[in-house]
């Protein structure tokens, strides 16, 4: 039978990355990516390389089934933060899930799946036994939670917990901010320097290794395992400093009450505090809970950009 691999959000970061990874290796006879616009320009650049580009709504079931037709495999996100960028965190979570649910739904009724790999995150109020709350982590691991439900569906699928993007670190909630009267960066954030960050680093090549070795090797991946993406677990006290060091410039990090930090920020602030003061009372802790597997599992480790590579790469300047 032809192996076919269907990548949801195939326009976006985590999709084109498992899509570039998969067409390099060359380990299915045919792609097919999933947006909403098979017309734009990334959708056109996706085309012009072998992939077939679908359109379907992820509020609608129905699509979803047409477009995952012959799947053999499929990898699957959803996207919170383009609902809460105009909303906020209960509908946000609330689209999400639905979002979830109707990819899970119609992975289901494609009778040729062998392998489903689902974006996820950990359940902090899960974690904590119901103390913290994390709205852009819930829906994801609400969904986990109907997955295992359903076992024809779980015994098929492999989560993925993806940990921190280098590229976050270029957004207004988390960029290092420039002292042009001190000539130096300032991390702000509103935790301790000892806050761990489990680090994905560079999202456009990682997550397409993590993928690429999930589906060669369901053995280790399957049924139901989790897998860590995670490069390396660091404080950030010891981020700035690397950070500092691999990219030339000087850099303090200063702890901000979650007050300032959230009228900086308004809605954003909030939702980042909350992943960050989680991560930073739990530790490594956060991410647990579930039959794991990580990098050194699966044998990608050597494969993997780590932070300096990422770091070196990444233009810095226009911050400053």
């Amino acid at each position: 039978m032809s192996k076919l691999l269907v990548v949801v959000g195939a326009t976006g970061g985590q999709g084109s990355s498992v899509i570039q990874e998969v067409l390099k290796k060359g380990t299915f006879d045919k792609i097919r990516g999933i947006t909403r616009n098979v017309s734009s320009e990334k959708a056109q650049h996706l085309t012009s390389l072998g992939v077939e580009m679908v359109a379907a709504d992820l509020n609608d079931e129905e699509s979803l089934v047409r477009a995952f037709h012959g799947a053999t495999a499929i990898f699957a996100i959803t996207d919170y933060y383009e609902t809460f960028r105009s909303t906020n965190m209960w509908i946000a979570m609330d689209v999400e899930y639905l979002h979830g649910l109707n990819l899970a739904k119609a992975a289901a009724r494609t009778e040729s799946l062998e392998h489903y790999v689902w974006s996820t995150l950990p359940s902090a109020h899960k974690i904590s036994n119901k103390k913290m709350f994390v709205g852009h982590f819930e829906a994801k691991a609400r969904v986990d939670e109907f997955i295992k439900s359903r076992p024809a569906l779980f015994k098929k699928t492999t989560f993925l917990w993806l940990g921190f993007f280098i590229v976050n670190f270029l957004r207004p909630t988390f960029a290092p901010v420039y002292s042009k009267v001190l000539n130096k960066y300032m991390l702000l954030l509103p935790t301790p320097s000892t806050a761990l960050f489990a680090m994905l680093s560079d999202h456009t090549v990682n997550i397409g290794l993590f993928v690429r070795a999930i589906l060669a090797q369901p053995a280790r991946s399957l049924p139901g395992k989790y897998v860590f993406g995670n490069v390396e677990t660091v404080s950030l006290a010891e981020y700035a400093k690397r950070w500092g060091a691999a990219v030339g410039k000087t850099i303090d990090f200063v702890q901000v009450t979650v007050e300032d930090y959230c009228k900086l920020f308004p809605g954003y602030g909030a939702e980042m505090q909350s992943m960050i003061h989680f991560w930073a009372e739990y530790g490594e802790q956060a991410w647990s809970g579930e039959d794991m597997i990580t990098a050194d599992d699966l044998g990608i480790t050597d494969e993997l950009v780590g932070l300096e590579q990422a770091w070196k790469k990444t233009d810095w300047n226009w911050i400053a």
